[in-house]
Formats: structure tokens, C-alpha cells, sequence
């Protein structure tokens, strides 16, 4: 922040120097590439871009939501606005249409964009808005929270607070689906091999839908998730179902029934976890209120990514998703990062040891400024000090 003094030295290693420290680029090691906004909309509620909250792509455009009043943006394959809605639809006064929860590319391309001011039903090549309000008497509730559609074309919307919906697109009707919680808040929705369907909640843990019994099973905490407030939810290529809550992850698999949890006791950096992906090579990426980890389910091993690596901050809260060139995408307020997991490199540099000093019998050694000594030094059991760096190596007995 607030770069002062630049340099470059002979390894091509950049030096920032600014008020928060120094800071070393390594340009060919880059892993995570940032994208800020510095744009100002006078209609806004706060005069910036805001929280990047959610993400859809459709037709090598990114569509991203924000919060705190900050509407809607399509952004280029470069991450560049392209148009801007401040409130949805454009001509709509509520201010609080301007915070976008969700959006769905529906299977003819069409966006639903889910805001607290209503659900926004839009058609970008026609320039073309419909809003569904608590006004119209369309739905229950303007403050619309998730939309998700299923293999067998049902449509579920969820309001905040005020229950989950099935949508008739034809009609244009809703449904209460579960009516047992008319209140219940749904946190995600995704959907299994065999058609579950399956729902994060925010004080109920975890539902599971069953279309051939066609009713609602649930998953109680905290024998199949640590927390009553399950976050997100995410299947692997094993078909096992990560549970992202509160309290850490649960994984469950569905055929056995057997659930395995991982807490910042295997060495996640933190237990509140918003978020799972998976790349192409099996890791498990974990985004987390305080670092984002990756879980390499072979080695049982856990590497953890901060600020100091390169991230733009260590909580990552809001969006985090993967576009169809398998890059993941991150965000928080006035950001979006990308990075290719696959691109990630040990670092393997093993620094040289450089001797400043050593005594044999009390007799001080001379070195170079390099670290070199003009003669071979054949040293014995004997004891012998060497002095490095910050600290001191000592050494005694027979080698």
C-alpha cells in the first residue's frame, strides 16, 4: 500500500518498499492475480464498487453482484466493466434492489438475480427486465436469497427469513415447498447424481429433498455437520458432500453413511469455512474467514495462503467460484482475484548458508564478504562454534 521506493535487483526479484513494510515480488512465481475497482457511481450507496458477493458467467462475460447498494456488473474476459445497474431492474426506485444475492444462467442463457428489493428476471441481448415484487403480489417476500434450478427443470427460490419456494416459470407461481419451517433460511442449494436435491440452512444444518419419495429428510447436527449453520455445500468427484459451516467441514459419504470432519485441529487455518472447490487434480480448495486453504486428501496435509502470499486480504467472505478454463475466482470489496490451481509451485530454493564467523580452539577464522574462506578447512570432533545470520549453530561431540 502507498509504494514509496521500487527496485529491482539482479535476480529480478521486485522490492516495494511502502508504509506498511517491504514486500518481494517474483514475478514468474506469480499465483494470484488481482483486479481492482476504483470506479465511482453517484447512484450508489457507498462510492465504490463494493462487495463482490456472487458470481455467474455466461458467454465469456462475468456477471457480478454486489453488496452494499452496489447493483449489478458485466465484466470482460480482462475483468473490465462493461455496463453497470445500479438498482435492478434499472428503473426500479427500491435502493434496496441494489444488493444482489444471486444470480442463475438459466439453460436459455437468461439471468435471475436475486436482490433484496425482488427477483429480477433478465434477457441482456434484449435489454430486457421483468421484476417479480412483494408489491405485485408475485412472491412472499422482496428479499430474495438464492435461485437454483434442478435436473428435472423445478425452479427453488429461497427468501431470506421467509421461507423455500418452488417457482413456476410457465405460470408464474410460487409454491411453499417445505411448510413444516415457512421461515426456514436457505444459506445453498446443489443437487446429486441421484437427484437430490440438497439444501444448507442457516439454523435447521442440512435437508436433503428426495424426488421418488418426494419429501424433505434431514440431516441433523452435529452427527452429519459440525453446526446448525451449514455455509456451503459441495460434491467431489467421489460423490462425497462437503459441508462448509461454522465449526469447520464436515464430508459425508452418502453410500456408507460414515461422515469425516476437518477442523483447524487437522490444520485448517480457520474452523469459520464460506466455501469448497475442487480443482482437476483432486485438491480440495477451502476459503475460510482467515486464510484460504488447500486439503490434499492423499497426504492429509493442509497449506494455507495469506495476504503475505500474495492474496489481496486473509478472510475471504464472499464469492469463490471457477470459470470453464478452470481459473478460480475470489472476491471481497473492491476486488476480484483469479488463479490457476494447477499453477501451483513449492517453492524448492533452498537458500546458500553463508558463514560470517567461526573459531577453532578459540582462534577466530576470517571470511570474505561472501562467505568464503581462502583455505580448506578440515575440521574434527573437537568442539567448534559457527555463527550464521540472526542466530548461532553449535556444535560439539564426535561426527
Amino acid at each position: 500500500k502507498n509504494a514509496s521506493l521500487v527496485y529491482c535487483d539482479n535476480t529480478n526479484l521486485l522490492w516495494c518498499a511502502g508504509e506498511n513494510g517491504i514486500d518481494i515480488l517474483d514475478e514468474k512465481n506469480q499465483f494470484f492475480t488481482t483486479h481492482y475497482f476504483n470506479q465511482k457511481f453517484s447512484e450508489a450507496f457507498q462510492q465504490q464498487f463494493g462487495e463482490v458477493k456472487v458470481f455467474a458467467l455466461r458467454k465469456n462475460k462475468i456477471w457480478a453482484g454486489a453488496w452494499f447498494g452496489n447493483g449489478l456488473y458485466c465484466l470482460n474476459e480482462n475483468f473490465e466493466i462493461e455496463k453497470t445497474f445500479v438498482t435492478l431492474p434499472p428503473q426500479n426506485t427500491n435502493k434496496e434492489s441494489s444488493q444482489v444475492n444471486d444470480i442463475f444462467v438459466d439453460s436459455d442463457s437468461t439471468l435471475w438475480i436475486c436482490t433484496f428489493g425482488g427477483l429480477v428476471h433478465f434477457v441482456p441481448e434484449k435489454n430486457s427486465w421483468k421484476l417479480f415484487s412483494a408489491a405485485s403480489k408475485n412472491i412472499p417476500s422482496n428479499r430474495a436469497t438464492h435461485f437454483f434450478r434442478d435436473s428435472k427443470g423445478i425452479y427453488w427460490i429461497s427468501f431470506y427469513r421467509s421461507g423455500l419456494y418452488w417457482f413456476d416459470k410457465n405460470t408464474e407461481k410460487f409454491l411453499l415447498a417445505f411448510p413444516q419451517n415457512p421461515k426456514l433460511h436457505i444459506l445453498d442449494i446443489t443437487e446429486d447424481g441421484n437427484k437430490n436435491v440438497w439444501l444448507a440452512t442457516e439454523d435447521r444444518g442440512l435437508l436433503k429433498f428426495s424426488h421418488p419419495e418426494n419429501k424433505f429428510i434431514n440431516y441433523p447436527s452435529p452427527k452429519y455437520a459440525p453446526d446448525f449453520t451449514v455455509n456451503g455445500l459441495m460434491f467431489d468427484n467421489k460423490k462425497h458432500l462437503w459441508c462448509s459451516t461454522r465449526k469447520g467441514i464436515s464430508i459425508i459419504d452418502l453410500k456408507t453413511d460414515s461422515v469425516e470432519f476437518l477442523t483447524s485441529a487437522e490444520g485448517l487455518s480457520s474452523d469459520n469455512v464460506n466455501g469448497t472447490l475442487q480443482d482437476k487434480s483432486g485438491r480440495i480448495w477451502i476459503a475460510t474467514s482467515n486464510g484460504l486453504n488447500v486439503y490434499e486428501e492423499g497426504k492429509k496435509s493442509v497449506r494455507v495462503f495469506y495476504k503475505a502470499d500474495g492474496l489481496p486480504a486473509d478472510g475471504i467472505n464472499a464469492a469463490f467460484t471457477k470459470n470453464n478454463s478452470e481459473k478460480f475466482l475470489l472476491s471481497g470489496t473492491n476486488f476480484i482475484t483469479e488463479f490457476l490451481p494447477d499453477s501451483l509451485l513449492k517453492n524448492t530454493f533452498v537458500p546458500p548458508v553463508r558463514i560470517t564467523s567461526a573459531q577453532i580452539f578459540g582462534e577466530k577464522i576470517l571470511f570474505s564478504e561472501n562467505g568464503k574462506h581462502e583455505k580448506f578447512l578440515q575440521l574434527n570432533w573437537q568442539h567448534f562454534w559457527l555463527e550464521r545470520g540472526r542466530g548461532s549453530l553449535k556444535s560439539c561431540g564426535q561426527h
